[in-house]
């Protein structure tokens, strides 16, 4: 059994006994590495303080970075990128400070901005603890671009998400999913799959190929709308046969001024040769009212329970509006025909704050757990008089209440999902100081050897510069028990960007977030080696952008490095017995319309609002902003 110290509280807002816990989380190892620096040549539209809000497309920095392993630690790191590739790998000096190596920079990338691939290696280092290299004597080979795009606005590799297709130790095929938008067209999705020495192999069938991109295939376009839009970490799931094939599912935001719907997406890759070929299956669309739900779908077993896919559940916010107003949305659809089989609303219930605004429910992640169960996360967002008020160079709201419920999926189209627990967890993430919008929610796994719970970790950025490391949440998913067990927070070293990147970095408008970030669970290939990861099955990597070493600098530089922070979640003994601190005084939202016939484990009602805003010198900063909704964009905007 997992040791944990903990007491049970009563939520009065739920109705029903939550577990709550003060363990203190502590990684067996984590660290931060810089797989590439920034290139200090590359000075184009240079931040400097005195020049806020940055103008569209004012800068061109290194952001969106996604990675891969295999089983033995070879892994690659895919990000856009600005500035010459840092060719071999640098050290940090006994103060700290990172220096280049001795290769320097390549060449600067054509238009600004391309897609930029990176090799690592996973090793041990001094008392066999988890560490990243870079070295040519280790084997890794040197980064390389994958792309020489001449696009609108720059917009050449954006939205960069990789899945591991083959983790077989020196065999690593990973594919890499990113945007292009080329000059007086619309913003289109595309493949490649590379190799542990970033190396693309050969893509065959007959779905559109991009020239100035090496390998690619395309695999979503709509007419007058642009394509794809996504949530940090992504929004797609990969499923490897016996024989080979593969099935590749996402949800796909395609907004403009077209049909501006979220599709579901089906491709299946087959083995040929060194490579494979694409066939494109499935293009539906589930969700009419999309604009920025930013949704994601993943691969599940729900009929045969042979352990092979048949259906895809997806996750997504309704709305034709900013922030979006048709609650949040479960969909079933069917692998074998790619047919919807059922859709239903999770949570919209209208709450009112101050006395007269309504609170909406949105933005809506989720993972897997092994027993098919899905761990969803949403929460309910206050708009300033539903309006969009980013010409005020302002959000249009904050989040007032966070919520985690786990689905049991059914394949009955008069039921669909069985909610088995539902709880309000506002009080515990904003103390953590977590942002509710811009997360990355990652499959975890707790406890050491036979000893584990599943659950999720949730990544968070720095909404003010990139200073100090980002934070992690940690859940587990007790399912005897049926009880979320939270295990407090804590801090990475490894610095993410998020709330004022746009207005350092230009491209987006106003306060909107756009340095996506992404982690992953892969084997620990040193489980068996003595050391702090014995034990330990999995470790947890995240692919982060922000300035390693010298942080945001008003008179200066902001140009990001490609970080990796290597970390477990490994449980320690409890330290001490302090009781979980309280959520913020203020206003409490009134439960409506309660769905009890829905929800075995209690619908979330009261909740504490946190009063804080995109300017917010509140205790909890920049606790629970919802940063992407676009409330200052205009009804056409990018796909970024």
């Amino acid at each position: 059994m997992i040791k944990y110290l903990s007491r049970v509280g009563i939520l009065s807002a739920l109705g029903a006994s939550v577990l709550v816990t003060t363990i203190n989380v502590a990684p067996a190892h984590a660290e931060m590495f810089i797989i590439n620096a920034q290139d200090p040549s590359d000075t184009i539209d240079v931040y400097n303080s005195s020049n806020l809000p940055r103008p569209d497309e004012g800068e061109h920095t290194n952001e969106q970075n996604s990675i891969a392993c295999d089983t033995a630690g070879n892994c690659v790191m895919i990000g856009m990128r600005s500035g010459g590739l840092e060719l071999s790998a640098g050290s940090f000096d006994a103060n700290g400070v990172y220096t280049t190596g001795p290769a320097g920079f390549g060449p600067q990338p054509n238009d600004n901005i391309q897609g930029a691939c990176m090799p690592f290696k996973l090793q041990q280092g001094a008392g066999g603890k988890v560490i990243a290299t870079r070295a040519a004597a280790d084997g890794v080979a040197p980064p390389r671009w994958l792309s020489n795009n001449d696009g609108q606005n720059y917009r050449n590799y954006h939205h960069t998400n990789m899945q591991t297709l083959d983790a077989t130790a020196g065999n690593l095929r990973a594919l890499v999913s990113w945007n292009y938008q080329e000059n007086g067209g619309n913003s289109e999705r595309y493949i490649q799959v590379v190799d542990q020495n970033c190396q693309t192999v050969t893509l065959g069938g007959n779905l559109p190929t991009l020239n100035t991109s090496e390998n690619s295939r395309r695999i979503m376009a709509k007419n007058n709308d642009d394509c794809s839009g996504r949530q940090s970490g992504g929004g797609s799931d990969i499923f490897v046969h016996p024989d080979g094939k593969i099935d590749y599912v996402s949800y796909e935001l395609c907004n403009g001024n077209g049909r501006d719907d979220g599709w579901y997406n089906h491709i299946t890759l087959t083995p040929s040769g060194n490579g494979y070929t694409v066939v494109k299956d499935g293009d539906e669309s589930i969700n009419s009212q999309e604009e920025r739900g930013r949704g994601k779908c993943s691969l599940v077993d729900l009929e045969a329970n042979d352990g092979i896919p048949d259906h895809a559940v997806c996750t997504y916010t309704k709305g034709n509006n900013q922030p979006q107003r048709q609650g949040v949305w479960v969909a079933l659809v069917n692998l074998e025909s790619d047919d919807e089989v059922w859709n239903e609303e999770l949570a919209d219930d209208k709450r009112f704050y101050n006395g007269q605004l309504k609170t909406d429910a949105m933005r809506i992640k989720h993972t897997m757990l092994e027993n098919g169960d899905a761990f969803v996360t949403f929460n309910y967002h206050w708009g300033y008089n539903q309006q969009n008020n980013g010409g005020q160079n302002r959000k249009g709201g904050f989040a007032v209440q966070e919520v985690a419920a786990i689905l049991e999926l059914t394949t009955n189209p008069n039921v669909g999902f069985n909610v088995k627990k539902m709880a309000d967890v506002t009080g515990p993430m904003t103390a953590a100081a977590i942002d509710g919008a811009h997360l990355v929610q990652t499959d975890c796994t707790f406890g050491q050897g036979a000893d584990t719970m599943e659950g999720a970790c949730f990544l968070s950025g720095s909404f003010n510069d990139s200073t100090r490391g980002a934070e992690l949440f940690n859940v587990a998913y007790d399912a005897a028990a049926n009880d979320f067990v939270w295990l407090g927070s804590e801090s990475i070293q490894a610095p993410l960007a998020d709330q004022l990147y746009s207005n350092l970095a230009g491209n987006n408008p106003n306060n909107q977030g756009r340095n996506y970030a992404d982690c992953i669970e892969t084997p620990n290939p040193f489980m068996n080696n003595a050391g702090p990861t014995q034990g330990i099955a999995k470790l947890n990597l995240c692919g982060l952008a922000g300035k390693a070493t010298t942080g945001y600098n008003p008179g200066g530089q902001y140009k990001p490095d490609f970080v990796l922070e290597i970390f477990t979640t490994m449980t320690a003994e409890p330290q001490g017995g302090a009781n979980p601190p309280a959520p913020p005084s203020g206003e409490v939202l009134p439960e409506t319309d309660p769905k009890d016939n829905k929800n075995p484990g209690g619908q979330p009602g009261n909740a504490t609002p946190v009063n804080s805003g995109c300017s917010s010198t509140t205790g909890f900063g920049f606790a629970l902003l919802l940063l992407t909704l676009g409330l200052g964009a205009t009804r056409r905007r990018q796909a970024n």
